[in-house]
């Protein structure tokens, strides 16, 4: 008898949309990249300041289900973490089963990141992306990401960093936590490393 493959949830902060087609882009990728292999749902919720209602995006592409929720803003706080919830459980009940949720960046949207782990009892893993645990003055993060950071960290099953340099930032909110380094990937029919020339300057370009 053949297995079932394994159904992943991916979750981000950052996830190409109507309103910013680029933002984390290179987050799809991977989600394109784990549909080779695996079932793969992604569920991202994005605040409009000019919707009166919630509504939905479904793309689907092979073995990837891209579930874009659209959700009014709010004009407090607390009206802005309902609608966001609000639209997260919509998409939440159209998914029946998930072996593990593959997340990135956790602030701002841990907390729904740990909302999905408690729906479905799986393991919750964690790619960090963003530069804000950088040791800055003044540092970047608020008080609602340090209760975030607080409220989801012990939950969290498996750390990953997406470099060496980001993992050594990232220690100082997770002391004495295992973090694994994992870099992004790489389109190699598009980019090849040529072999080091002894005292040439490297020029690197970032769009």
């Amino acid at each position: 008898m053949t297995r079932p493959i394994k159904h992943i949830l991916l979750l981000s902060s950052w996830y190409p949309n109507k309103n910013a087609p680029f933002l984390g882009n290179f987050v799809q990728e991977q989600a394109r990249l784990l549909a080779q292999k695996y079932q793969v749902t992604v569920i991202h919720t994005v605040a409009d300041a000019d919707l009166k209602e919630v509504s939905e995006e479904v793309h689907q592409h092979g073995n990837l289900t891209e579930m874009i929720v659209y959700h009014p803003k709010g004009k407090t706080i607390f009206a802005r973490k309902k609608n966001q919830e609000q639209a997260f459980d919509r998409a939440l009940s159209e998914v029946e089963h998930v072996d593990v949720i593959h997340a990135h960046v956790l602030l701002p949207k841990g907390h729904l990141f740990l909302h999905a782990k408690k729906n479905f009892d799986c393991p919750l893993v964690v790619i960090e992306h963003s530069s804000i645990y950088r040791q800055t003055k003044p540092n970047l993060l608020s008080l609602k990401d340090k209760f975030i950071l607080k409220l989801v960290k012990k939950h969290i099953d498996r750390l990953v960093a997406v470099s060496a340099f980001l993992k050594k930032h990232l220690s100082n909110y997770f002391p004495n936590r295992e973090i694994s380094v994992i870099g992004n990937s790489v389109d190699t029919q598009k980019f090849t490393i040529r072999e080091k020339q002894p005292h040439t300057k490297v020029s690197f370009l970032h769009v």
